[in-house]
């Protein structure tokens, strides 16, 4: 935990080295009234909302996960430690899990920087439905080994899809709306988080562990084919040049109907 905080201490004092606006600019902003900043800040936000919106294969994948971080990976980190305990080892069979996991996300780094896919999401979604298999296996109680490899898997799948994500959106949205675009995203999946943490106790009450776990694995399969089924998601290639930030970007017709 110390070295923990010394990271985010770390953190803090990189931000030194981050560009700020001239003090002439500074000071003009500051300037400005409370409600005409807030205004502009309303404004800037509706503006980003509507380039999300404009990004089918954006706001669907968003959406996808959004749904499984609250149905399905966060239950499981809560479900886990129940059936570990009630029909493993406890604490030493849910760590070794989590070994597995950390192991095959180390991996998945790796495997993510070097691969090269032509359609990305596919590539990146396609394989991310691998981590069904450690949540399906743990429903049934299979060997500890057997769900260890699954976890080693699905970590490696969970990092692979992490970096194809992260470089699509860094070559594929312009960098002056960059920014606003990631945080519709960021916020999406990280508002499940708590409610999926929430999730996971009351399925645990209410149909148990195990029903749970298959109801998960059977959600994050449909969920994936669903997004697939996307053609955005689908056709979109690797390194395509973004939008020009002086161009209005092309609103799909879905996005037209507001």
């Amino acid at each position: 935990m110390a070295a923990d905080a010394a990271s985010f201490l770390i953190s803090a004092l990189l931000l030194f080295g981050i560009a700020t606006l001239p003090r002439e600019v500074a000071a003009a902003e500051g300037a400005k009234g409370f409600l005409s900043a807030a205004k502009d800040a309303v404004s800037f936000l509706r503006e980003g909302w509507q380039l999300f919106r404009a990004r089918t294969w954006l706001w669907s994948v968003t959406a996808e996960f959004l749904i499984v971080n609250a149905l399905v990976m966060c239950p499981f980190f809560v479900l886990g430690p129940v059936v570990m305990d009630q029909s493993y080892s406890g604490a030493g069979s849910w760590a070794a899990l989590l070994v597995a996991l950390a192991v095959g996300r180390t991996i998945g780094g790796i495997v993510g920087i070097n691969w090269r896919p032509e359609f990305p999401l596919l590539g990146a979604i396609s394989v991310f439905v691998v981590w069904g298999a450690p949540v399906i296996l743990l429903a049934f109680e299979a060997p500890l080994p057997i769900i260890a490899i699954a976890a080693l898997l699905g970590g490696i799948t969970d990092s692979v899809f992490d970096v194809l994500w992260t470089t699509t959106i860094q070559t594929q949205v312009p960098s002056a709306e960059r920014a606003r675009l990631t945080s519709f995203e960021e916020s999406a999946s990280l508002a499940s988080v708590p409610l999926g943490f929430a999730a996971g106790g009351l399925m645990e009450e209410l149909i148990g562990a195990q029903a749970a776990l298959v109801g998960g694995a059977v959600l994050l399969v449909v969920a994936t084919i669903s997004v697939l089924l996307v053609p955005s998601v689908r056709r979109l290639r690797a390194a395509e040049p973004a939008t020009s930030p002086r161009q209005e970007p092309e609103i799909e017709p879905e996005a037209r109907l507001g």
